[in-house]
């Protein structure tokens, strides 16, 4: 089962063996998003597009605090694979599917609870506000299917197996996208409709990911829940605590994201519209390089469990050499499309014209953003989780701090977007040294 790399040629090939069905299954993420937003967007009121987009906030509250299970489960079956622990692997799964479960009831316990803080945290008319509590509580149904996904996504990644999330992603997201289209256009819904075709799409997929585990991995499936006698357990503090500090990350992170769309709200529905338009730009960028993240988080876990530091420093710079052409590629095609794709995006003439006016920071966001996105893969994939969540802490100071010594605008908002993308980045690439690269991890 092991395979080992030589030569720069093969170890590209290697990693973009394991980042292209990443790629192709993330693409299919933002379509989803873009298909909502188009289908909302040419309706006859911007209130649908902010409904989806408020709705959307917390939810990636929700999801994306929860994610913390896909990355952890990554790292610690990465980590395991490459020390060709058979046992551990099946530990790891097993701790990640019991602490799924008691996350999904907490969840569904408090949902109303969760609802009536998010909304009443959020601006926005409302309008708006009504409908976006109509789609939360439809898409609130989906929540088992999601947070079992993720714990099944990180295993297979951890075992180098990406052609199994891809067909997954696809598959629930094609479903979603003609799902979507059938309420809204044939039923005449509103963002109800998006969100009930989230629902179906998402339990498709998760039944799809215990067939793959069933078919493809019998050895583990079989014997998940059987105990046997000296089997080797992980531990659970160092579970927990792998796990936590990917938690505080990406609840800093989606505070940021959560952040800028409130604060875009609070300019108004039009801005809100079109802050939420130009995202979708950064988000589709972000979903190609996780291609390359996620190939980072096996292969960083797998020789870092395997002890094989120099074959992981010559992981990293090969991956960061990737990045940095795909960001390349990406700041020309935005300054080249910009505006034709917002044009095919939505029909509301205010919302294309703001929308223009921002478009030079979409421009930058790719060279700004790719080495944040790649670090995070090789730290997850290492479980250098504490380096990881420390640098988050501080780039998020710079995101909040700017609008608040600053007179509020929009521009400053985007700014000080940019600068945490960079903070991000840079943080990363000077803890690696110590976090990442020394042998006695």
């Amino acid at each position: 089962m092991r395979r080992w790399i030589s030569g720069h040629r093969s170890l590209d090939r290697f990693i973009l063996g394991l980042a292209w069905p990443n790629i192709i299954s993330n693409l299919s993420v933002p379509l989803l998003g873009l298909v909502d937003l188009t289908m909302m967007g040419h309706l006859n009121s911007p209130v649908y597009i902010g409904a989806v987009a408020l709705g959307s906030v917390i939810f990636s509250f929700i999801y994306s605090g929860l994610a913390f299970l896909r990355m952890g489960t990554t790292g610690m079956t990465a980590i395991r694979f490459g020390a060709g622990d058979k046992q551990g692997i099946i530990s790891v799964l097993r701790t990640s599917i019991f602490t799924a479960l008691i996350l999904v009831f907490l969840l569904v316990v408090f949902r109303t609870l969760i609802s009536g803080v998010g909304f009443g945290l959020l601006g926005g008319g409302e309008e708006v506000k009504n409908y976006a509590r109509s789609y939360f509580d439809i898409r609130i149904m989906a929540a088992p299917a999601v947070v079992l996904q993720y714990v099944l996504q990180g295993w297979f990644i951890g075992l180098q197996d990406s052609r199994s999330p891809i067909y997954v992603v696809i598959t629930e997201n094609v479903l979603n996208i003609l799902f979507n289209i059938f309420f809204v256009w044939s039923l005449n819904m509103r963002s109800d409709g998006v969100a009930l075709g989230t629902v179906i799409a998402r339990y498709a997929g998760l039944g799809l990911s215990l067939y793959f585990l069933k078919t493809k991995y019998p050895e583990y499936f079989f014997t998940l829940f059987m105990k046997f006698s000296g089997q080797q357990k992980i531990s659970i503090k160092k579970f927990l605590g792998i796990n936590l500090n990917l938690f505080i990350r990406t609840i800093l992170l989606i505070s940021v994201l959560s952040a800028f769309t409130s604060w875009s709200a609070k300019q108004g529905d039009v801005i809100l519209a079109s802050n939420s338009l130009l995202l979708q730009f950064f988000y589709l960028f972000s979903y190609i390089t996780d291609g390359f993240a996620f190939a980072a988080e096996s292969l960083s876990g797998r020789f870092k469990g395997g002890k094989q530091i120099i074959r992981l420093r010559v992981v990293v710079k090969r991956i960061l050499i990737f990045g940095f052409i795909l960001a390349l590629f990406f700041s020309v095609f935005y300054y080249v499309s910009g505006k034709i794709i917002i044009s095919l995006l939505t029909s509301q003439e205010k919302v294309r014209m703001i929308s223009y006016m921002y478009l030079p920071y979409i421009w930058i966001i790719p060279l700004a953003s790719f080495a944040a996105f790649l670090w995070d893969g090789i730290y997850i994939g290492s479980t250098a989780t504490r380096a990881l969540r420390n640098v988050m802490i501080v780039s998020s100071i710079v995101f909040f701090v700017l609008p608040i010594i600053m007179k509020p605008s929009n521009h400053v908002l985007w700014i000080a977007f940019v600068l945490f993308l960079l903070a991000r980045g840079l943080g990363l690439g000077l803890a690696s040294p110590k976090a990442i690269f020394l042998h006695n991890r």
